[in-house]
């Protein structure tokens, strides 16, 4: 178990899946199903499997691990609502946003009753629901809560506490998204500041706040500025962590879409191309973000007319995932593309 755990920290998730895997069928056999060896392989089994981008079976372990937890120690015990917590999660992942919404409102309500309303723990339980919220286009709401959220954590952890500048980074995403990019520019730029002075300027927060306020900057129609911003900020970013980590490459691949965005598709490529690489041996080919990747790379390849690279990419990446999605056989050409678009635009935040 212990390997397992390194590999999956280490990111070699599909080794330690099925390295988990087996450890589980050894440990059902030998401890039987309540055993509290067996339900912590299940959850870090579940973990992998969500990674690497299947979905459904991430969900149907952490339904398996809630059940058990529920019989075995009740629905207020912390190792259930710590299962409850990654459930949720994982319904929404899996586009059962009602289902996972019911979930963590039960929780909210339980951990206000043993903490208090305003308990870092139940602030981020609330943070979870704003999310849950945003993914299922309910942004009014998730607007209303996410400012009540930022007004609490600042009052209770103060303006310059980590998770208080977390929920400011989604406060800023939200605001943003519903269009006013000025508001959301000024709230990116307070979010840089404030990591500047309490992370330093090389923080990989600090870092994603300036990759950050380049695409806010974007949005706002402010393309050049905005650019650079993202460049300036991801370049630091590969350099402090390398280009193989989940930061680096996702930014790697914000700024590729920027280039897209400005119609600039020879320097979107080789960006979108490391951000590919890095992801699929991260997290495999499957995974949300890898194909994230995929798809803005197709974009890119498109606009070069390589028909070659886009059919490798179908073949290699959009194929076998909407093989685990789709009935009857996949699409394809460019439904094949909208298709693996929509059923993604379930899974990415």
């Amino acid at each position: 178990q212990v390997q397992a755990r390194v590999l999956y920290e280490q990111g070699g998730l599909q080794p330690a899946r099925d390295r988990l895997a087996a450890l589980l069928t050894r440990a059902r056999a030998a401890h039987g199903e309540r055993d509290e060896v067996t339900l912590s392989i299940l959850g870090q089994l579940a973990e992998a499997q969500t990674r690497l981008g299947d979905v459904a079976a991430g969900r149907a372990a952490f339904e398996d691990l809630y059940a058990w937890r529920m019989k075995t120690d009740g629905r207020d015990d912390p190792p259930t609502q710590a299962a409850m917590a990654k459930l949720a999660i994982a319904r929404g992942a899996d586009g059962d946003f009602d289902g996972s919404l019911a979930l963590i409102d039960v929780l909210i309500g339980a951990m206000r009753a043993r903490l208090g309303a305003e308990h870092p723990d139940t602030l981020g339980q609330v943070n979870t629901r704003v999310v849950t919220l945003i993914r299922a286009g309910r942004l009014d709401e998730a607007r209303d809560d996410l400012d009540h959220l930022v007004d609490s954590a600042t009052r209770v952890l103060g303006a310059e506490h980590p998770r208080t500048l977390r929920y400011l980074q989604n406060q800023a995403a939200l605001t943003s998204r519903l269009g006013d990019h000025a508001r959301a520019a000024v709230l990116q730029r307070r979010l840089l500041e404030l990591r500047t002075r309490t992370l330093g300027a090389e923080h990989p927060d600090t870092l994603l706040s300036h990759v950050s306020l380049g695409t806010i900057l974007a949005d706002a129609g402010r393309l050049e500025e905005g650019i650079r911003t993202a460049h300036a900020g991801c370049d630091s970013m590969v350099r402090v962590l390398g280009e193989t980590h989940p930061n680096a490459s996702g930014c790697l691949n914000a700024v590729g879409e920027l280039d897209l965005r400005a119609g600039d598709a020879r320097a979107a490529e080789p960006l979108l191309h490391r951000a590919l690489e890095a992801r699929h041996a991260h997290d495999g080919a499957l995974h949300p973000g890898t194909l994230e990747s995929a798809l803005a790379l197709d974009e890119a390849y498109a606009a070069l007319g390589r028909k070659g690279d886009r059919a490798r990419l179908r073949n290699e990446y959009f194929k076998p995932f909407l093989a685990q999605t789709l009935e009857p056989p996949d699409p394809g050409g460019q439904g094949m593309r909208d298709a693996v678009a929509e059923r993604l635009a379930l899974q990415l935040q």
